[in-house]
């Protein structure tokens, strides 16, 4: 007769067991092999997909992850009339802890600018199918713009893939300069661009330097000085000379 504790190992080997990670994905070759085109390397772009299950079932709504991933690349990085993705790959993960599963799709490309003589252009009809799939937006944040990642005391230049409840996906590059595409808290995500109406409110902007004082409790006050680099809804993200730290709004008793 199973006791209460071999009951509970029991089940936690079965889900261990049961825990797995799968991955694959290919590389284009480069579409620009003329030797007559002049170009240049200006940027990175990401496309992003996930389908979540349960016991198989779920992920009904995506039935082309790929075009779907492909089309969030495009809007995460409206392409100007005479640049072109190239070099593409395709990562695709499928992550199994039993009873539940989650596929995700992930397009990286090169953002190549061809020189005057050979642009390309879409038609706004094109760029019209591309974005019929809504943008959301959660605490102010909407998916493709850059944002800045706090990560263990550590600032990421990244940007939003995908907007979720209680988290967003965010692609970046982290400190060992590994492509990371990963699942974060709202208040450690911090926009840099579109901020009047929070610039405002807090009465900073981004870019300037203040010495903050701040209160965690009644009679407990400590300044800390640092310039700020990004904001969101609740908190301010610091670069200052220790590194960089996001204080709350609320915690703001004064600055000069």
């Amino acid at each position: 007769m199973f006791t209460v504790p071999r009951v509970f190992i029991f089940l936690s080997l079965i889900v261990l067991a049961s825990s797995c990670a799968f991955h694959s994905g290919m590389i284009t070759n480069s579409r620009l092999s003329n030797p007559r085109l002049t170009y240049d390397y200006k940027d990175v772009a990401v496309g992003y997909s996930k389908a979540n299950y349960f016991l198989g079932l779920g992920g009904m709504k995506k039935d082309a992850m790929l075009n779907d991933a492909k089309r969030h690349m495009y809007l995460s990085y409206p392409l100007k009339p005479n640049q072109v993705f190239d070099n593409i790959t395709l990562d695709r993960k499928s992550t199994y802890v039993f009873p539940f599963a989650k596929t995700e799709i992930i397009l990286v490309a090169d953002v190549i600018e061809l020189d005057s003589a050979h642009q390309m252009s879409m038609s706004e009809g094109y760029l019209d199918a591309l974005a019929r799939s809504a943008v959301k937006s959660k605490e102010n944040i909407s998916n493709y713009e850059p944002v800045f990642l706090l990560e263990n005391g550590k600032a990421y230049g990244g940007r939003v893939v995908s907007i979720g409840k209680r988290k967003a996906t965010v692609f970046y590059v982290n400190a060992n300069g590994l492509i990371r595409v990963g699942n974060k808290r709202y208040r450690d995500i911090f926009k840099t661009q579109n901020l009047e109406e929070q610039q405002r409110k807090v009465g900073v902007s981004i870019g300037e330097e203040w010495n903050f004082s701040l209160h965690r409790s009644v009679k407990s006050y400590f300044n800390l000085q640092g310039k700020v680099i990004g904001m969101n809804s609740s908190r301010l993200l610091l670069e200052t000379k220790s590194g960089f730290q996001s204080i709350s709004i609320e915690e703001i008793a004064g600055k000069n």
